[in-house]
């Protein structure tokens, strides 16, 4: 750093007035952290080696859960602000959080309620911090534009422009200006996306609210595209969440992406926002329909997904779906020809089998978040349909390398 300044002074006054979680790392340890929300533990070690920071001063990561974190650099000094979010994520975003940081049963209320707790902050405040602190630090002064597109990605947009072969027919104006929002503040949309729901996207469409996505240019077009990117990147992200694959999810990205940069009028640019969010929609209601036999069999499967922590009952789904416990029974054996407490424990089994053969999590972490009453009742369970224990299981795959 070239300026002598008191950085301990700067960021804990910086964590109390926004409420944002501070950490300083130096040579890659932590040395300094700050904050008036007490984690049991801190939510940046699921996300820790994903956050892109390399030779960049300034950058910020979106997480799964639609939280994010900022970042400024300078040689063997990294800041890092967050996480806090515009919306406030779900309950089954945070279990799932929590599972991935090994957070104890006991403990798994407690870590949501304090994350829940965070001061809710625009991206674009986070963004004005970090110029600040990098101006302070570095010496520079950046604007957003240096913030959210990097040189090294545009240089791969437009090397790639001419293989772009992407449709750009114009959708009515009606879906256009219906569409004119941020899907950062719209976790509505992510669901949409995740669940293949092609329905509940005309839905939205015709109903979204006027979402305010913030100023992250003064130039009206550079805006747009700098939303379309976070767009793309979280759409992208929901679609390998619900079994996409993932070469494939991000090849179609970078081609949205690529054919955006070539765009210079508003209306083209929101078009192909609404092309991208449905293409992502139609894949993913094209996959769950090779695996699932109706829309009901789909409906439940979505129930399920969204509360894997739980102990379901047929109740709880049929007061979801808007219909009597026995009529939902009934009609689910007639039409898919199985019962449906077997059918949800498949849909159990199919997430713990990928737990169990992808993740180190323990099969008592992987039982309890899975909702099942003790780790016994879990391996019972699943030898019954599997015909091998949890852990027999996991051994066929200790040789494999994880994806």
């Amino acid at each position: 750093m070239k300026k002598e300044i008191n950085l301990d002074y700067i960021l804990s006054n910086i964590a109390d007035l926004a409420g944002l979680p501070v950490r300083v790392y130096q040579s890659g340890k932590l040395n300094y952290f700050h904050s008036i929300i007490d984690f049991s533990v801190d939510p940046i070690n699921a996300y820790l080696d994903k956050i892109a920071i390399g030779n960049q001063h300034v950058g910020y990561y979106i997480t799964e859960e639609l939280s994010y974190y900022g970042f400024v650099n300078s040689n063997n000094l990294t800041i890092i602000l967050g996480p806090t979010y515009q919306c406030q994520a779900d309950d089954k975003s945070l279990k799932d959080l929590a599972f991935r940081l090994n957070i104890s049963s006991e403990d798994v209320t407690s870590f949501i309620n304090a994350y829940k707790s965070l001061v809710p902050f625009p991206l674009t405040g986070l963004l004005k911090i970090l110029l600040v602190l990098n101006n302070l630090i570095n010496e520079e002064m950046l604007t957003f534009n240096d913030i959210i597109v990097i040189d090294e990605e545009q240089e791969r947009f437009e090397k790639a422009i001419e293989k772009t072969q992407i449709d750009n027919q114009y959708s009515s104006q009606q879906e256009i200006n219906s569409f004119n929002n941020s899907l950062l503040a719209e976790e509505k949309l992510i669901s949409i996306v995740r669940n293949g729901d092609i329905d509940g996207l005309n839905t939205w469409i015709q109903s979204s609210p006027s979402v305010n996505p913030g100023l992250t240019s003064s130039n009206q077009i550079r805006q747009l595209k700098n939303i379309f990117i976070v767009t793309a990147t979280i759409v992208c992200r929901a679609a390998i969440s619900s079994g996409m694959d993932q070469q494939e999810a991000l090849k179609l990205s970078d081609t949205y992406i690529q054919r955006c940069d070539t765009l210079n009028d508003i209306v083209s640019i929101n078009n192909l926002s609404f092309k991208l969010v449905k293409h992502y929609t139609e894949i993913i209601h094209s996959l769950s329909e090779d695996i699932l036999p109706n829309k009901l069999s789909r409906d439940i499967s979505s129930y399920v997904l969204h509360h894997l922590s739980e102990n379901i009952k047929t109740e709880d789904i049929a007061n979801a779906l808007y219909m009597s416990r026995g009529r939902l029974s009934t009609k689910f054996k007639s039409e898919c020809h199985e019962n449906l407490s077997t059918f949800i424990i498949k849909i159990k089994l199919k997430e713990a089998k990928r737990l169990i053969r992808y993740t180190d999590k323990s099969l008592t972490s992987i039982s309890e978040y899975l909702g099942f009453s003790t780790p016994n009742h879990f391996s019972a369970v699943f030898k019954k349909y599997e015909k091998l224990s949890p852990l027999e299981y996991r051994k066929q795959f200790i040789n494999f390398p994880k994806h």
